[in-house]
């Protein structure tokens, strides 16, 4: 059989929030707003979409796409109702919108009709706070999402730190250098090895994330089936980084000051001065260039920087969207916001994509992996650690991967 072709059945028993059943032309609708769309278009590969019956359907794809299932299953895939259009849109979950004050709050309220049964709530309210820990405190708030930076306080708060969930994120810190600059020193791989080396990223965990994350030895984190517990990635050792600097005919450092461009978060700046002086060990010297998001992802998208610190968060644990997203040539000023190039690394991803037989796929990404930690595209960093208050009364909560909560299996007593 055709291996590009995906054939699906609907259950027939889903209604939308206006309560009308949804079928196949639903369906239809939201895989051809995949095709439609310019960031999603690259990871569906739809082709052809044939409706076979009122709750039947196939999807071909332009080419064989092993990650075809777990794209489907990220929030940008969510299946909405072919009624949708640009004065509301029709969903299908098991919360509806009831109201959205932007920069304040929005509020969903069960659906009834949900087909697993009606939630436990009643409601579910997201709103903006000033102090939300404190909002936690007084009860304001059940569910809160703290910064790394809250953790040690929390930790010392026996109330709190009994009601404080941990788990890693779906997220790679990373340092990147901009490949289309030809005349800067860290074209010179053993340059970058180098400035692996100058980290100590278990001191970046401690001071700037209370002690909780994890130390990125490659691509992979601990929460993937593709991690190779094996991979021991750079150690820190400034003899190390000294002498492939000097191998790369930069003895005793490299020449000139350059730029490390980061977004103004209290977190990114701690981490640059720390880098900044990592790096001063072995002789490179950098100046630290503070932006707003929209400025910091502006310069990173258009190559204008020398050198950048990037935080990576995915909600999909296919290794195909850290690979193919974040190294494969086509998406540089996407994902590949260092513009690496490597000919060969794309044929080995474009070949993960395309392996049917899972455990060949995953040996495939391992080796991709080790290429990629050889010629150090990055300066791998860390995985930041994901950290909730949840309140006592709350029953049902889940933490893990991936990031994203699943309300209709929470309740309050």
């Amino acid at each position: 059989e055709d291996v590009r072709r995906w054939d699906f059945i609907i259950r027939e028993d889903i209604k939308d929030h206006k309560g009308r059943k949804i079928d196949s032309e639903d369906v239809k609708f939201a895989l051809e707003r995949l095709k439609e769309n310019d960031k999603m278009s690259s990871l569906a590969l739809i082709d052809e979409i044939d409706v076979k019956g009122k709750y039947s359907l196939s999807a071909k794809l332009s080419e064989i796409n092993m990650s075809f299932l777990s794209n489907l299953a990220t929030v940008g895939s969510s299946v909405l109702a072919k009624d949708s259009d640009e004065k509301g849109v029709v969903g299908i979950g098991p919360f509806k919108l009831q109201n959205w004050k932007k920069g304040e709050n929005i509020i969903l309220e069960s659906y009834p009709d949900y087909f697993v049964g009606k939630p436990y709530l009643s409601k579910v309210i997201f709103k903006v706070g000033d102090d939300p820990i404190e909002e936690f405190k007084s009860g304001v708030v059940d569910i809160v999402r703290v910064s790394p930076e809250d953790i040690s306080s929390i930790k010392t708060n026996k109330d709190l730190n009994e009601n404080l969930f941990s788990s890693v994120g779906l997220n790679l810190n990373y340092l990147g250098f901009n490949f289309n600059m030809k005349d800067l020193p860290f074209t010179n791989k053993k340059v970058r090895q180098a400035l692996n080396h100058a980290l100590d990223n278990g001191v970046i965990i401690e001071e700037t994330s209370s002690g909780f994350g994890e130390i990125s030895r490659g691509v992979f984190h601990s929460g993937f089936n593709t991690c190779n517990p094996k991979i021991e990635g750079y150690e820190y050792s400034k003899d190390k980084a000294k002498k492939l600097l000097s191998e790369a005919g930069f003895d005793g450092g490299v020449p000139e000051t350059y730029t490390l461009s980061i977004y103004d978060s209290p977190i990114m700046v701690k981490r640059a001065k720390l880098i900044k002086e990592a790096f001063s060990h072995i002789g490179v010297d950098l100046k630290i260039d503070k932006n707003s998001w929209s400025k910091f992802t502006r310069k990173i998208q258009e190559g204008k920087t020398q050198l950048f610190l990037n935080r990576w968060v995915t909600e999909s644990v296919d290794p195909n969207d850290f690979l193919f997203d974040l190294f494969h040539s086509s998406q540089a000023g996407r994902g590949n916001l260092t513009f690496y190039s490597n000919k060969v690394l794309d044929g080995k991803i474009k070949e993960g994509f395309k392996e049917i037989n899972p455990i060949r796929r995953r040996k495939l990404y391992q080796e991709t992996e080790k290429m990629i930690i050889e010629d150090a595209p990055w300066v791998f960093l860390t995985s930041d650690m994901d950290f909730l208050l949840v309140n006592e009364r709350v029953f049902g909560f889940k933490s893990g991967l991936p990031n994203r909560l699943h309300y209709e299996w929470v309740g309050v007593e």
